[in-house]
């Protein structure tokens, strides 16, 4: 099922930084919680 990004989905990706992303890869249950 495709769609388009959402407003914050684009901010989101067009602002994280490599800690983050990492951080993301390493904790990613804290990071869905987040995301959500």
């Amino acid at each position: 099922m495709s769609r388009l990004p959402t407003e914050h989905e684009k901010w989101m990706n067009n602002h994280l930084l490599p800690e983050e992303i990492e951080e993301f890869l390493g904790n990613p249950t804290r990071s869905i919680l987040f995301f959500l």
